[in-house]
């Protein structure tokens, strides 16, 4: 893998971290008054609109990094220099920092008290549960790679795996009319 791409990833989830940790500065920072209190009431309503906005950004945000990910280390599996062991190995790794990088972005977010104001509380209640989301699915990718790796890390595992998928790819596989037709021509074999 090229440092390039390990440093467009960092730089991205440093982007993503520090605008993540300044919100939650922002959110520390609106103190709602107690609903009888009138005075600053158009100061307030104006910091709660700027607030949202600035958490439906982080959410989009979150997701951005999710999938400028995944786009990075699937098209970096083919033009990375080193082995498809190892390009396996290159892309487990950032899975695995990447869900590190959200789960420690949920902890901030989890203990964000409560406002008072339905909409922000939902969507800070809503960005916990996006966290958790992206969290999971990069582990998905994570064990996707790290399975992929070690069915890589035979090299005659490997040249089987190759073989596999260029047959597969050249169209040359045989096709069934149903599950038990497959079956049976794998016990003819």
């Amino acid at each position: 893998m090229t440092s390039t791409l390990e440093e467009q990833i960092k730089v991205f989830a440093k982007s993503t971290a520090h605008s993540s940790r300044e919100r939650l500065r922002g959110l520390s920072r609106v103190h709602l008054p107690p609903k009888e209190a009138s005075k600053g009431k158009k100061d307030l309503a104006t910091q709660l609109y700027a607030l949202r906005d600035s958490l439906l950004e982080g959410l989009r945000q979150f997701e951005a990094f999710f999938w400028y990910t995944l786009g990075l280390t699937t098209a970096g599996e083919h033009h990375w220099k080193g082995s498809a062991f190892q390009n396996a190995e290159a892309a487990a790794e950032i899975w695995r920092q990447t869900k590190r990088h959200f789960l420690s972005m949920r902890k901030g977010w989890l203990e964000v008290e409560k406002m008072g104001d339905p909409d922000i509380d939902g969507l800070v209640e809503y960005t916990c549960k996006l966290l958790t989301n992206l969290a999971e699915k990069a582990d998905a990718q994570y064990r996707s790679y790290k399975e992929t790796a070690f069915l890589l890390r035979s090299p005659q595992n490997a040249k089987r795996l190759a073989a596999a998928l260029a047959q597969a790819r050249s169209g040359q596989l045989p096709s069934f009319e149903s599950p038990q037709e497959a079956l049976k021509s794998l016990r003819v074999k």
